[in-house]
């Protein structure tokens, strides 16, 4: 299951908002793969996607508003994981 965007307002954060959406998808993908696209270079997401237990892959070029940019896949293969705080997704 492909999460197309995944945006928490910076005031908002740390709150457990993105990890509770997250965890909804994973019910709805009944344990299979989950992934998403993060920036190379927005460390913090990709931080938190970690501790999440996501599996990152290797850099490629993305076009976002018609630029270039690198990014990287995150899958969380079995999505049980997110839905289970012992099994990898980070409490907030």
């Amino acid at each position: 299951m492909h999460v197309d965007a995944l945006h928490v307002a910076a005031r908002q954060r740390g709150r457990g908002i993105g990890g509770a959406l997250l965890a909804a998808v994973s019910l709805s993908a009944k344990g299979q793969p989950v992934w998403l696209e993060v920036l190379e270079g927005n460390a913090s997401a990709r931080a938190v996607y970690a501790a999440w237990g996501g599996d990152e892959g290797p850099v490629f070029e993305d076009v976002v508003l018609g630029a270039v940019v690198p990014a990287r896949r995150v899958t969380w293969a079995d999505s049980r994981r997110l839905a289970d705080p012992a099994k990898g997704r980070a409490r907030r």
